[in-house]
């Protein structure tokens, strides 16, 4: 097989010169496209627009949803854009601080009997749980039984943890409700100047020891109410009010005050079906609290847990026993004034108890609070003037408006 011989080709210095040319203008069209491309990325355009958080840590952005109006143009958008996330980010993670059972809260269990100092923003918090009279503060313990139940995939794992279903969990969780109610066995006292001090008694610190109990004080199921007004002060103290941040677990702050109308979607458990009967239209700043007893999305797998024979557990415990409870399906109160916080105050002893007090929930008002909730397929609210849009489902399932 003949080969034949390789030949040498030159190649003369002015194309080399061009080839070098060609394509160092290639890599700068090649980097002026990319970056045309993360500027487009990045150039946010005016209107409405979920806003996202940078955490740099550990933090609760999951909870929430930030949706905020941008008049600007370009990059006029751009640059509120970042402001806001900025704001938006700082916020979560110092409210994540102040109000997780692992932040601000587990100095004060780390050293009971003893005084501690406390951020003046949580001093707050507290000073508002207790003027209530609130003892869900004290149920540490009980939650974390209730975290035993929402974590299985498995329906027969999770009824083994269900005080509901199994009576030696349910003679546990009634222990350690019946030392969370008792101010003699546990208590915060406020000190002013942001000090506060524990009291645990004796026999609470023995239990608690031989039944390994590290928590004494958890938010809970409230702590996203807090962390909710955090946020929306936060916004607010900076100028930014063309918006509203909600979290998946009903609470919501609305900061615009330029009077454009905005919908609230009004659900109801019927026949453990759920049905969104009307919607409420607003217009002013306002605060909103829905509690409910049954999940509406996955995200609600942390605070449910929904059984085959119809049992729903849920976050919503009673200070007094321990179990799960409801007046109703759902309760829906909401105020110009008041914060979600207080809004919750005011409606959680009413919300976690086997009989609705439709007496109480009339007084609402004197506190510049409406509710809204649902006897039957009868819709009832406190506001004369709230404005509702009757549903398909209102219609099929006959639901009447009062």
């Amino acid at each position: 097989m003949d080969l034949r011989p390789i030949k040498r080709i030159e190649v003369e210095d002015k194309h080399l010169k061009l080839r070098i040319v060609l394509v160092v203008l290639a890599i700068i069209i090649a980097v002026t496209a990319f970056s045309y491309g993360i500027h487009a990325l990045l150039k946010r355009n005016s209107g409405w627009q979920s806003v996202d958080a940078y955490p740099s840590g550990v933090d609760c952005s999951g909870d929430f949803t930030l949706q905020y109006y941008f008049d600007g143009i370009g990059s006029s958008a751009t640059v509120e854009y970042k402001a806001v996330s900025a704001v938006y980010t700082t916020a979560l993670e110092e409210a994540y601080l102040l109000y997780d059972s692992e932040g601000g809260l587990a100095e004060i269990t780390a050293h009971p009997n003893e005084e501690v100092e406390v951020d003046p923003t949580l001093y707050r918090a507290l000073e508002m749980i207790q003027t209530a009279g609130n003892r869900c503060l004290y149920l540490a313990p009980v939650y974390v039984e209730y975290n035993r139940v929402f974590l299985p995939q498995n329906e027969d794992e999770a009824a083994r943890y269900d005080p509901g279903q199994n009576d030696e969990i349910a003679a546990y969780v009634a222990e350690l409700a019946a030392f969370a109610n008792d101010p003699s066995q546990i208590d915060l006292v406020l000190l002013g100047k942001n000090r506060v001090r524990l009291n645990v008694a004796d026999q609470y610190l023995t239990y608690a020891k031989e039944n390994d109990i590290t928590e004494f004080l958890d938010f809970g199921w409230m702590r996203n109410a807090f962390i909710t007004d955090y946020i929306a002060d936060a916004l607010l103290q900076n100028g930014y009010k063309s918006g509203y941040i909600a979290s998946f677990d009903g609470f919501t702050r609305n900061l615009d005050e330029s009077g454009q109308s905005y919908s609230f979607n009004l659900f109801d458990r019927l026949d453990n079906a759920v049905y969104c009967p009307a919607i409420m239209s607003y217009t002013a700043p306002m605060s909103m609290v829905y509690l409910r007893n049954y999940p509406l999305s996955n995200a609600d797998r942390w605070h449910y847990f929904s059984f085959s024979n119809g049992r729903i557990a849920s976050v919503f415990v009673d200070p007094r026993d321990g179990m799960t409870k409801s007046a109703t399906d759902n309760l829906v109160a909401y105020s110009e004034s008041a914060g979600c916080a207080e809004i919750l105050m005011e409606i959680a002893p009413i919300f976690l108890t086997d009989v609705l007090d439709e007496a109480a929930l009339e007084t609402l008002p004197e506190q510049e609070i409406h509710a809204i909730w649902f006897e039957g397929t009868v819709l009832k609210h406190t506001q004369e003037s709230l404005q509702l849009t009757e549903t398909e489902d209102a219609k099929t399932m006959g639901y009447q408006f009062f």
